[in-house]
């Protein structure tokens, strides 16, 4: 049986950890380059309150509508909510829900080149394909469908 101390343990805690946070690091840095090369603007944020940084109320959400099978009209209003506090029509917001960046549009345009003119630019990211999978296959169609912008 293998016996770690103590201080061995946490020393790889932390290495593992410390992997994590630069490959995080470098992912946003190459998000980052990707959408200057490609004239992205960064989209609104959804803001989270100060006691719920993962936004599990917003998660909440989502599996109420979703269970009601209203998804479709929850995402209209939460455009039609981030409009308002933005003061200008949004169709494309980020947020970040328990750790994972994600962006959701319904501009035309983006969804033309999501899905047509710059489709191999982009990527699902690997929580989707992984989800997907068993439905859909591990097929190159899917695992380079997506926004990464």
């Amino acid at each position: 049986m293998l016996y770690l101390s103590s201080s061995t343990l946490l020393y790889w805690v932390f290495v593992l950890a410390l992997i994590a946070l630069i490959q995080r690091i470098l992912a946003r840095l190459h998000d980052v380059s990707r959408a200057q090369k490609l004239g992205c603007l960064p989209p609104p944020s959804i803001p989270h309150r100060f006691w719920d940084p993962l936004d599990l109320a917003s998660l909440r959400k989502v599996f109420r509508a979703a269970k009601a099978q209203k998804l479709p009209d929850h995402f209209v209003q939460r455009e039609d909510e981030m409009s308002k506090l933005y003061g200008f029509r949004t169709t494309t917001l980020r947020t970040t829900d328990i750790g994972t960046r994600n962006l959701f549009t319904s501009d035309p345009k983006n969804i033309q080149a999501l899905l047509a003119t710059q489709f191999h630019d982009f990527e699902l990211g690997s929580n989707r394909n992984n989800n997907f999978a068993p439905l859909l296959g591990k097929g190159p169609t899917w695992f380079h469908a997506g926004i990464n912008c």
